[in-house]
């Protein structure tokens, strides 16, 4: 019998480590989920900051024609 104890008793851990390592396979695919959604809104918010970064660049060169000819026909 004390061998059949110790075999249960193995068998009962095997079960739990298992039983772990399905937990961080669930766990790993939680956050790898995470990851791409945090990946994907930040692709978003690049493409965002480039538009602003053009239209900032526009309204620079706007403002280099347009302040010329304020001058210009100021004076």
């Amino acid at each position: 019998k004390g061998i059949e104890d110790k075999f249960n008793k193995i068998d009962a851990k095997l079960d739990t480590l298992q039983k772990d390592v399905t937990d961080l396979k669930v766990g790993q695919a939680t956050l790898t989920e995470k990851v791409s959604s945090m990946d994907k809104r930040l692709e978003k918010v690049e493409s965002e900051q480039d538009t602003m970064v053009k239209a900032i660049s526009d309204l620079q060169g706007f403002r280099s024609l347009v302040v010329p000819l304020v001058v210009a026909v100021a004076t």
